[in-house]
């Protein structure tokens, strides 16, 4: 387990660390454009699909309606730049079967408009997505791809409100939008919890997710808390069992 938390960090703080935000623009007061004034937005010069040598599976990379232009660039990028195989996947082939645990060992879901992932995946591809996690795939859900695998949602609405697919039974919460100190549109702090990592982060967050479930729900999944919003100790990174899968958000 350890190998997979590892990933997962060199992932985030790594990417982050270039100017990858794991970010969800879909708030109309904090829209796309407003990141991208201030960053140049890569053109995406990037092969849908690359195998490393001696890699029997791939990390499926999602694709679809809402996910976010910057981010899908910038994973290209980390995965090349890490030689991690991986092919870019569609909602459309994903509901047709093809994510499976015989080729893909990862399913990675963007930031982005996590409503649009729900209304193109539909009922169909969340229970794909559910029997590969519970298969032994992993699952990696960055922003969007955060409040896409979890069962409630709370913001804008007040109070939590049934929303993702639930890999996690619990809420997720967007701060930034309920006005919730220090929740805001730009830099945050972040802190870790993992002795090969630094103590804490700074990370741009465009109405990223703190994580909320309660004590059945954290015994049942081994869910461990790997980082949270400081001060408050909301935690916004986990990493859990679901089924005999993997996941991260």
């Amino acid at each position: 387990m350890k190998k997979n938390i590892i990933f997962s960090f060199m992932f985030l703080c790594g990417s982050l660390a270039v100017a990858f935000p794991a970010s969800e623009a879909e708030r109309e007061l904090l829209p796309e454009a407003a990141f991208q004034k201030q960053f140049k937005e890569d053109k995406d010069t990037f092969p849908d699909s690359f195998i490393q040598k001696g890699d029997k599976k791939k990390i499926a990379l999602y694709i679809g309606k809402g996910t976010w232009s910057y981010g899908k660039t910038h994973l290209k990028r980390f995965f090349l730049k890490y030689k991690h195989s991986y092919e870019v996947i569609t909602a459309k082939e994903i509901i047709q079967g093809k994510l499976n645990f015989a080729n893909y060992r990862v399913i990675v879901m963007p930031g982005g408009k996590s409503w649009k992932y729900i209304e193109e995946l539909g009922p169909q591809g969340e229970q794909v997505i559910k029997n590969f996690v519970d298969q032994g795939g992993g699952y990696f859900g960055i922003c969007a791809g955060a409040y896409y695998a979890v069962s409630h949602r709370q913001g804008p609405s007040k109070n939590p409100e049934p929303y993702g697919i639930g890999l996690l039974r619990g809420i997720a919460l967007d701060g930034t939008v309920l006005k919730v100190p220090p929740f805001r549109g730009g830099m945050m702090k972040i802190d870790t919890y993992m002795s090969d990592f630094k103590s804490s982060y700074d990370i741009l967050m465009l109405g990223g997710a703190s994580f909320h479930y309660d004590p059945v729900e954290m015994l049942a999944k081994k869910v461990r808390i790997l980082g949270t919003i400081s001060p408050i100790q909301f935690p916004t990174m986990i990493y859990f069992n679901f089924g005999k899968g993997k996941v991260f958000l």
